[in-house]
């Protein structure tokens, strides 16, 4: 009898994102002694190619770097050059391999070797998503995440969705 009810809702609080949002700089600076971690989702056309670089820092996960390119089905993305932009990014940090989904592994692997980097395939399923993105949810809820004050990253964040279907729980980008 709940027809009314919308299945989909957000997945993280705006009041959470925006006490995880530290302020001052949008990028922070390569710091010696630490490990940092880069991780990418291509796109050429239409959505945008993201690249995010983190470290970990008593227990907390702090987002150093987040960067987006945005093509156009009339001016799509050169893999080459956004790849190139993204090692330019990360030498600083001195990161050299760099996490992406198996949508976009296969056609970036040769340029990203190209601009000296190394990709590592990261395997997504509906089930693997879930658990992801209810870990980032429970580093939100207990001050375990430090997000740069990036409007674009704020709204992306906040434009997750989990959705209700017949054969569960979903999280829709």
């Amino acid at each position: 009898d709940a027809e009314f009810a919308d299945p989909e809702t957000a997945l993280l609080s705006s009041v959470e994102v925006e006490r995880a949002t530290r302020p001052g700089d949008v990028t922070l600076p390569a710091r010696r002694g630490r490990q940092y971690a880069a991780a990418m989702d291509p796109a050429t056309r239409g959505n945008a190619w993201t690249v995010v670089v983190a470290h970990i820092e008593s227990g907390r996960l702090v987002v150093d770097l987040a960067r987006q390119w945005v093509g156009s089905r009339a001016a799509p993305l050169s893999p080459r050059a956004v790849l190139a932009e993204i090692a330019a990014e990360l030498r600083p940090y001195g990161v050299e391999y760099l996490m992406t989904d198996q949508w976009g592994f296969d056609f970036a692997r040769e340029p990203a070797s190209d601009a000296g980097l190394v990709l590592v395939e990261k395997t997504w399923t509906a089930a693997s998503k879930l658990l992801a993105f209810d870990a980032l949810r429970l580093r939100l809820s207990t001050d375990a995440l430090e997000l740069p004050p990036d409007p674009t990253l704020r709204a992306d964040l906040l434009s997750v969705r989990r959705r209700v279907t017949t054969n569960g729980v979903a999280i829709h980008l």
